[in-house]
């Protein structure tokens, strides 16, 4: 008796560590206990099951002296979560046993690794018993493969529903385009999250209604981070740059993103100027520059055709905020010097661009053999023509450039 409650106390304990966010602690307890029971083994196999990575699952998983349901169901979904799904076929395939969660766990795998939903389908049907959880993946298997009639077809026929399946068709709707149909979900809900209010407010901004979304704004009981930038890259889209500024300041926390939208409507505006002070701000409350916002501020000082600003940004991308510049960064430079008709320089930042960041396509060729045109560059045009149809033998754009060059030097 005495050994049977320790090992009970030693259960308790090892399940505190695994639910509380100590992996490593568990897997240490598991290691010194002197007696182990299937209770114990399936604790660490359920946490293993939980990381991306499911060899250390399986190795458990074979290391136990016996499983049961409980067990399989585990590696099962260290499977699925990891998107392994030859592998979770074949487990599901050779369990002796199965329950609506292990059912459950192998749609999950389906729906998550980017199997066709029509298998996932299959599986669902097959299903001896669905619950609520059952229902609602396929909802949103449906839903993230862009399905809106079938994902409302399986909502219809579900036997209840809560907030998450409510909320999966709404956010399937907004994805869409289909704003009045997410509308109407979110005007029927009987509850609401955060989630679908941000959701449906992100809607009626991605479909340019103001109104409604600001709405939806003064309406939420609480607001995220998420909402806040929502409602400020709608009123930037619309060229309510004022309002988007004062949307900015009045936020009580700001991210990359929120800076970054804000970045690009400013760039958009053509309000370099503006765009480098907005920067200078983000970088004084401490968020760390990024290629996205580096490549706002270096779009709005090219397209005021700012040379010495541009290349000066360009030069401090990864001399002040250790940032590499991207192919996009590279085009954009090149064009605001081929622009200003130093082809010679542009050239040389064009093939001093990383091999990895070339990639296959020459489309960073093609402002500088238009730009060579413009200049009646035929010499320089060649060379660039050259690099790019080798890069991509079948490229129409240069051989049409190239034609128009070859006219110019005749």
């Amino acid at each position: 008796m005495p050994h049977a409650n320790n090992l009970v106390a030693h259960n308790a304990m090892l399940s505190a560590y695994a639910q509380h966010g100590y992996p490593q602690q568990a897997m240490d307890f598991f290691a010194s206990m002197p007696e182990r029971d299937l209770i114990s083994w399936n604790t660490v196999l359920d946490l293993s099951s939980s990381t991306k990575y499911p060899d250390n699952a399986k190795l458990i998983f074979e290391t136990m002296p016996e499983w049961n349901l409980v067990s399989w169901t585990a590696m099962l979904a260290a499977y699925a979560q990891s998107g392994h799904l030859h592998q979770a076929r074949e487990l599901f395939a050779a369990m002796e046993e199965r329950d609506v969660v292990s059912w459950t766990v192998m749609l999950t795998a389906y729906t998550q690794a980017g199997s066709s939903i029509t298998e996932a389908r299959g599986l669902f049907d097959a299903m001896p018993e669905r619950n609520l959880v059952s229902w609602t993946v396929i909802l949103a298997g449906y839903a993230h493969s862009g399905e809106i009639d079938q994902a409302r077809e399986i909502f219809s026929a579900m036997p209840e529903k809560n907030l998450v399946s409510w909320t999966a068709l709404l956010t399937a709707c907004t994805r869409r385009g289909r704003v009045e149909e997410s509308r109407a979900v979110f005007d029927a809900m009987p509850e609401r999250s955060l989630f679908a209010y941000t959701a449906i407010l992100a809607g009626h901004a991605q479909d340019g209604d103001l109104d409604r979304a600001k709405g939806v704004f003064d309406e939420m009981p609480s607001r995220g981070i998420a909402a806040w930038t929502a409602m400020l890259v709608a009123y930037a889209r619309r060229g309510h740059l004022s309002k988007a500024r004062a949307l900015l300041l009045a936020m009580p926390e700001r991210d990359i993103i929120s800076w970054s939208s804000m970045l690009a409507a400013v760039a958009h505006s053509g309000d370099s100027s503006g765009a480098a002070r907005l920067f200078q701000c983000m970088q004084m409350e401490g968020v760390a520059a990024e290629r996205a916002s580096l490549l706002c501020v270096l779009v709005a000082v090219s397209d005021a055709g700012d040379l010495a600003s541009g290349c000066r940004w360009f030069a401090s991308m990864e001399l002040d905020y250790g940032v590499a510049p991207g192919r996009i960064h590279y085009c954009c430079v090149v064009d605001l010097i081929s622009r200003a008709g130093r082809l010679d320089e542009a050239e040389e930042v064009a093939l001093g661009m990383p091999v990895e960041e070339r990639g296959e396509s020459p489309d960073w060729c093609l402002c500088l053999l238009g730009a060579a045109g413009s200049h009646n560059d035929a010499r320089a045009g060649a060379r660039v023509a050259r690099a790019a149809l080798e890069m991509d033998p079948g490229s129409s754009q240069s051989f049409v450039l190239l034609e128009k060059l070859c006219g110019l030097s005749m």
